[in-house]
């Protein structure tokens, strides 16, 4: 049984003339996604917790997740809740990069940290509802940001919107 040409089986089990759109096919498709996507899910966890605390903050965020009970757990299903947690903390590793570019003075990687934090608060959205809030943050990074004048600051908050 293939599974999408993802995935090739020959546990000598197939049956004859089994489908590769079969709906088992699918769900292992799904929860191989999932599980990619949860293993991925360090890499943020990482750089957000580098970008803020430190190195050693970033690994001991990422060991942390890595054992944590609802991601292990949830990383073998194909469900909405681990691809959410994924762009959840793409999306706030890019906000915090806001917070970052701005106190190295690059405006123009402050604005493309905007826009993809905004982008990516928008496929968290999209995977699941609830995770939209996560574009709160990328907005009060940019609200925050004190070395700027309020009129650009309300022009960061659009284009992270709009990237959303």
């Amino acid at each position: 049984n293939r599974a999408y040409g993802i995935v090739r089986r020959n546990d000598g089990q197939a049956q004859e003339g089994a489908r590769s759109d079969s709906v088992g096919a699918l769900i292992l498709v799904g929860r191989l996604v999932t599980a990619f996507l949860g293993a991925l899910t360090l890499l943020p966890v990482f750089a957000l917790g580098r970008s803020l605390f430190g190195q050693a903050a970033g690994l001991i965020a990422a060991a942390c997740y890595a054992v944590a009970p609802g991601a292990v757990v949830h990383a073998k299903f194909a469900t909405v809740d681990v691809p959410g947690a994924f762009f959840v903390a793409v999306a706030l590793s890019f906000a915090a990069r806001i917070l970052t570019a701005a106190s190295n003075g690059g405006d123009r990687a402050l604005c493309k940290s905007a826009v993809l934090a905004g982008v990516l608060a928008g496929f968290a959205g999209a995977t699941k509802y609830n995770a939209a809030l996560v574009v709160l943050s990328p907005v009060a990074a940019c609200l925050g940001l004190r070395e700027r004048s309020v009129g650009s600051r309300w022009k960061l908050c659009g284009g992270v919107l709009g990237g959303g």
